[in-house]
């Protein structure tokens, strides 16, 4: 208890020594000062934020030093109103803050002898004097407008500053200023969104999230502040998208197919007259979904929905070396317990003879026949965001993605399979208690349960291994099934010049992991 109390402690002095406004991991926050025309402040001066798409508000007031702060905003477009009596009312529009900003919008009012609004259309781009991060935002924009090969999100975190990518563009492949790939931190809304075996979720789960219910997204690489704190890397945070006052919704169909594809070097068959012509190999890709949102109670509640599936059979030409039928009956003859093992093997097309002749060659042939690729992948997504009043609100996410591959394991029949059905869901309710104490409650679960079988041609409870031609093997499966429960709790005081925070995560984390073996 003595040290609990010596943590407890030091994480208090830390949070009130530092004088600088920070933001929700998922949010963002807006401050600055308001002056008179001489350069003097003005305190009392209200300050109301109010959401373009939703209607929704905060609402804070200046203090003493003519400072405000209105933490925890939900990205977007707004407009910001001053106000107070004895002062021109100035009006700005079409204020845009992004995941993760800090912005300052100062204001300077004259004194009117009436009723007076100062009406401010586009207004310069906002400064951010509170981070030194080394930061980027993915914006909606660019989600919607850059091509994205099977449209995995993943693909534009390459935009990011410090980014390097080895070529696959995916979370198993992009790192961040010179860190590895697992010690990036990925959160969905600002809960965490990892895989729990390995940071990166696997390869095979192209979607997770659908583009159309991503928002935007921010990629910190360095310098982030002590909020970040599950990876040393890269901090990835995706907003997803809410329901408006208006109703919108999207639907649309993307396919591909082998029509126009030519073959490759592989797919050209050694000896046509032995096995007839190469055919390109099929390939059909089918992605298709849609979205829709508005309101449930202009206003005050909205929901939004999203759905995106993928389907694809790509063939493989696979050539694989077997042994001979002049080997198979010598083994037949000589060692006849072998028989399982010879009889696992097809009847080779062409002896490599062929191409190599001598007698090295006499007992070795090519069997050439078609592989596929298979992936069913389904994402779904909901929210529903509601306004108990302009000092609490409150939002319900959640986002499950159910993703099958079967793809060759070798050259011959073996399969391997990867179910994987990654989850993610958050509950987050904020209130105003006074208009410069603010505080966030976040519950978060993330699980990302995956199952890797090895499906065998080979039905023994061994496998074969060998130089000269391809192993056999028997069947297995990998289970890393892993969950994570995260409470978040955040508060925010504005005091005279200074915003502090103090907050803290609880993560309970399960990670059942090991392999079995098919013994029969």
């Amino acid at each position: 208890m003595h040290s609990r109390h010596k943590l407890i402690l030091s994480l208090l002095i830390l949070s009130f020594s530092l004088p600088s406004l920070f933001a929700q991991i998922d949010r963002a926050s807006l401050n600055g000062t308001v002056t008179d025309p001489s350069g003097a402040v003005i305190p009392g001066v209200r300050v109301r934020a109010v959401s373009t798409e939703t209607g929704t508000g905060r609402e804070v007031v200046t203090n003493q030093q003519g400072i405000y702060a209105i933490p925890a905003l939900p990205v977007g477009g707004y407009t910001i109103v001053f106000s107070r009596d004895g002062f021109e009312t100035v009006r700005n529009e079409g204020v845009v803050v992004r995941v993760g900003q800090m912005l300052t919008l100062d204001a300077r009012m004259k004194v009117a002898a009436q009723a007076t609004t100062v009406e401010v259309k586009s207004t310069a781009p906002l400064l951010d004097r509170n981070s030194a991060e080394m930061a980027g935002v993915v914006g909606g924009a660019a989600i919607e407008d850059l091509p994205v090969n099977g449209r995995n999100w993943a693909n534009l975190l390459v935009l990011a500053p410090g980014a390097i990518d080895d070529g696959g563009g995916n979370q198993r492949t992009i790192r961040f200023a010179g860190r590895a790939r697992d010690d990036n931190n990925y959160m969905f809304d600002g809960v965490d969104a990892t895989g729990i075996q390995e940071q990166a979720q696997k390869s095979t789960t192209r979607l997770q999230v659908s583009e159309d219910a991503v928002d935007e997204y921010r990629v910190n690489s360095a310098l982030y502040d002590a909020e970040y704190g599950a990876g040393a890397g890269g901090q990835v945070d995706i907003v997803t998208k809410s329901g408006t006052n208006q109703f919108h919704g999207d639907l649309f169909e993307f396919l591909r197919n082998s029509a126009l594809d030519s073959r490759s070097f592989l797919d050209i068959d050694p000896d046509p007259t032995v096995t007839g012509p190469t055919k390109v190999p099929p390939f059909r890709l089918n992605q298709f979904g849609g979205s829709f949102g508005g309101p449930i109670a202009k206003d005050q509640t909205f929901f939004f929905v999203n759905y995106e599936g993928i389907r694809q059979f790509r063939g493989q030409t696979q050539h694989a070396f077997v042994p001979s039928a002049s080997l198979d009956a010598q083994i037949m003859v000589t060692s006849p317990q072998m028989a399982p093992i010879v009889q696992a093997f097809p009847a080779g097309q062409v002896s490599t003879c062929t191409f190599n002749p001598g007698p090295p060659c006499q007992d070795i042939d090519e069997y050439t026949h078609l592989g596929a690729i298979q992936i069913r992948e389904d994402s779904t997504m909901f929210r529903v965001d509601h306004k108990f009043s302009d000092k609490t609100q409150f939002y319900l996410r959640g986002v499950y993605d159910n993703s099958f591959t079967t793809a060759p394991l070798n050259n011959l029949f073996d399969l391997q399979q990867i179910n994987t059905h990654p989850q993610n869901y958050a509950l987050s309710l904020t209130h105003t208690f006074l208009p410069n104490v603010f505080n966030e409650v976040k519950f978060g679960l993330n699980r990302a349960p995956f199952h890797n079988p090895q499906v065998g041609a080979f039905s023994q409870n061994y496998s074969v291994s060998t130089d000269n031609f391809e192993g056999l093997n028997n069947n297995s499966t990998d289970h890393e099934v892993g969950t994570t429960f995260g409470y978040i709790d955040n508060l925010t005081i504005q005091h005279g010049r200074h915003t502090f925070k103090l907050g803290g995560e609880v993560r309970r984390i399960w990670l059942n992991q090991g392999q079995t073996k098919n013994t029969g």
